[in-house]
């Protein structure tokens, strides 16, 4: 019995193709150069780092963090919508639904907001490696009821 090539034994995808035609993949790697992996090698970590991760992780799996805390994302939803709350009401809602006081929220809006782009495209940059990186104007956004501003 005729014994497979081991090119038969690990056919060469779509993406491992597209790959082998980019010029700077190639180049990045004949700059990388022969890489030397370690088997036996293994990880130790520092308690405080492991207590760090294990409290981490518990209070990623809690639902709900305790009234006026928030993960940085809710945070950031939470800043997103007040910039269009229109209304007392409207504000006294948001705050309910992220669990979070409306006195608390009016006065961390007064200084604290999230990422706005103002409208029109950015610039866009790519190095000589092929990176790309886009530049887009942040701008501060008032809020739309007049006695927080």
């Amino acid at each position: 019995m005729e014994q497979p090539h081991a090119q038969d034994r690990h056919p060469k995808t779509e993406a491992i193709e597209k790959d082998a035609q980019d010029p700077h993949f190639l180049a990045n790697l004949n700059r990388l150069g022969p890489v030397r992996v370690e088997h036996h090698m293994q990880v130790r970590l520092k308690p405080d780092a492991t207590t760090l991760f294990k409290s981490r992780q518990d209070s990623a799996s809690e639902s709900r963090l305790s009234r006026n805390h928030l993960h940085s994302t809710s945070l950031c939803n939470l800043l997103d919508e007040h910039k269009s709350a229109a209304s007392q009401s409207d504000l006294e809602r948001l705050a309910g639904r992220y669990g979070i006081d409306v006195l608390k929220l009016e006065n961390l809006a007064r200084f604290v907001s999230s990422p706005s782009v103002q409208g029109g495209g950015g610039v866009k940059r790519v190095t000589e490696e092929g990176e790309e990186s886009i530049a887009i104007r942040a701008v501060w956004i008032e809020p739309s009821i007049p006695h927080l501003r």
